[in-house]
């Protein structure tokens, strides 16, 4: 191979490369489940709410158990600086294919519970960890009501 064709080889190379390295990580090549992919039919956490909110439901779709289960209602800022929020509930594990339903009542922030005549929720956010590998998940809906 002379100087030339080696010499125009490289860049190929190199671009062929990077190219490969951007798109493996790029948002679009997430998996199911990935953080910020709640909303497919395949996600790894199943996360419904009754209208007005009164129970949400957070389903293990992800195959193995996940550890550190947490739901937060984020409520608008427009709310008094003491009531902002997050409120949260916790729950340590959740079993494959298990489910949890979370009363209004167990969601607390800054020591004291929802009230939705004084907030008015925006989402819910449910952010979990895999037992099996440690990856981790969330899944966001927005709040009915």
């Amino acid at each position: 191979m002379n100087y030339a064709s080696r010499r125009a080889l490289v860049p190929i190379t190199l671009v062929f490369a990077l190219a490969s390295f951007v798109s493996a990580c790029s948002p679009g090549s997430q998996g199911a489940g990935a953080v910020g992919t709640s909303g497919q039919a395949d996600s790894a956490i199943g996360l419904e709410m009754t209208s007005g909110g009164f129970t949400i439901t957070v389903e293990n779709r992800a195959g193995y158990e996940l550890v550190r289960v947490e739901v937060a209602i984020n409520v608008n800022q427009s709310a008094p600086p003491a009531l902002r929020g997050p409120y949260i509930a916790k729950v340590s594990r959740l079993a494959t294919g298990g489910k949890r339903v979370f009363e209004l009542g167990e969601f607390a922030g800054q020591g004291a519970r929802i009230n939705l005549n004084v907030v008015r929720p925006k989402e819910v956010v449910v952010t979990a960890t895999s037992d099996f590998d440690g990856k981790k998940y969330e899944a966001r809906l927005p709040w009915k009501s």
